[in-house]
């Protein structure tokens, strides 16, 4: 029986626009989350959960966050709202292929208090 999954934090705010890379690996079983490139890369064929949270670190600033597998959007998280502290969030259940990736990507400023988690559920 195969088992992945991950829980990963940001270290410090993202501040730039693009995939988030989540450096600090809280849990990494199976390793194929890269906290260097911030890309999880699945090892086996199934069925798997991603969920996304972040908070938008600017007051008066609306947040958002995608999920993307293999360069196609699978997810997206929108705070229009601008209340300090508010989170977004978004989550999928999706079919991967081996070599298949998810990563997490924003085009607003991001706090620390973020993260990114993804289990298989059921493999092939």
């Amino acid at each position: 029986s195969h088992q992945v999954g991950f829980s990963v934090l940001l270290n410090m705010n993202h501040v730039s626009s693009g995939r988030i890379i989540f450096s600090d690996a809280l849990y990494n079983y199976g390793a194929a989350y890269s906290p260097s490139t911030g890309q999880f890369t699945a090892p086996v064929a199934g069925l798997y959960f991603f969920m996304f949270t972040a908070t938008p670190l600017h007051q008066d600033k609306y947040g958002d966050g995608d999920l993307f597998k293999d360069g196609d959007n699978i997810c997206r998280a929108v705070s229009q709202s601008g209340v300090y502290g508010e989170s977004i969030s978004c989550s999928a259940v999706v079919h991967l292929a081996v070599g298949s990736k998810v990563c997490a990507t924003s085009s607003s400023d991001l706090s620390q208090y973020s993260g990114l988690s993804g289990v298989l559920i059921n493999a092939d």
